[in-house]
């Protein structure tokens, strides 16, 4: 279930990217939550890390 839903959320960043304007061509992504978040967050991260134009910050209750 936990690799459903990050597959999902990694579509749906791919797919639907954030429409926020910013002006320096960054999208940023804060990922909030527990244990499934942070396992969510580290996963974009990875996925991220070699592509310039993305910025994942984590935040865990």
């Amino acid at each position: 279930m936990k690799r459903l839903a990050a597959l999902a959320a990694v579509l749906l960043l791919l797919v639907l990217p954030a429409r926020a304007e910013t002006g320096d061509g960054i999208t940023r992504i804060l990922v909030i939550g527990d244990a499934l978040g942070g396992g969510l967050g580290a996963g974009l991260l990875r996925l991220t890390q070699d592509k310039p134009g993305y910025d994942v910050s984590l935040r865990f209750n």
